[in-house]
């Protein structure tokens, strides 16, 4: 069984244990109500337990009646200490064709976002749709591109058929390149950038022009159900199995 100690553990839970007993009888709302009717449900304070009457201006310390500002000032610093390890040690992936900077936009505040620093996008052909939706937007991922200490990129490129018409060869390029190329920039120059092609050339050979220097090629978990790999695919591809990825 693992033991905490101040080391391992929040130095708020290393007080000790007077000391945390002071603070609660501080932070915490003591001798209140709460009033529950129809529509409404709110929370009595200054007026004793409710079976002893006491005057909403008798003696009720005045550290009491004011204590639920105070409780909710600690949770908010709990929070935003807790918030920045939470994000910093999580990845985060989006694919950048299936709605994914739409929905980073409602679930991730400006603030949170720049708290994450381990990113794969996903630039998947299958869905791309050459439009608006999916090009990248240098008011939501300047900053957070600049943050990232590590990003992988999961590169697609359009299946044969499509691959051997000009005019959708030509849009994807038009759409693939400067994108890569704004990643490029945008990420800091001695982050290292993991892209993952399944080993297509063309694919490879466009990461290779937009991002020279600063590119590994390594298979990524992400990009299984995009190149049908491991489990998403008819028979396990033994060369899977000695993927590197982090």
């Amino acid at each position: 069984m693992t033991h905490l100690t101040p080391s391992n553990c929040s130095l708020f839970l290393a007080i000790p244990n007077d000391l945390l007993q002071q603070i609660y009888n501080l932070c915490v709302p003591l001798d209140f109500r709460l009033s529950v009717s129809k529509h409404v449900c709110r929370m009595v304070r200054g007026e004793g337990d409710g079976f002893h009457y006491k005057s909403a201006f008798g003696n009720a310390p005045a550290a009491h009646l004011d204590a639920l500002p105070g409780l909710l000032l600690v949770c908010r610093q709990i929070t935003d200490e807790v918030k920045p390890m939470i994000y910093r040690n999580t990845t985060l992936t989006v694919n950048m064709c299936f709605g994914g900077q739409a929905k980073l936009e409602s679930l991730f505040s400006p603030e949170t976002r720049a708290h994450f620093r381990n990113m794969i996008l996903i630039l998947d052909s299958e869905r791309l749709s050459y439009s608006t939706g999916c090009d990248m937007d240098p008011e939501v991922w300047d900053k957070i591109l600049n943050n990232l200490l590590r990003l992988g990129i999961v590169v697609e490129q359009p299946g044969p058929q499509l691959l051997g018409i000009d005019e959708e060869r030509e849009k994807w390029l038009a759409w693939l390149t400067p994108t890569l190329e704004y990643i490029n920039q945008a990420v800091r120059k001695e982050i290292e950038i993991i892209a993952d092609t399944d080993g297509m050339p063309k694919a490879t050979q466009i990461v290779k022009s937009a991002m020279p220097g600063r590119r590994n090629f390594q298979i990524l978990r992400d990009g299984d159900p995009i190149f049908f790999r491991a489990e998403w695919s008819q028979e396990s591809d033994d060369e899977y199995f000695n993927y590197h990825s982090d």
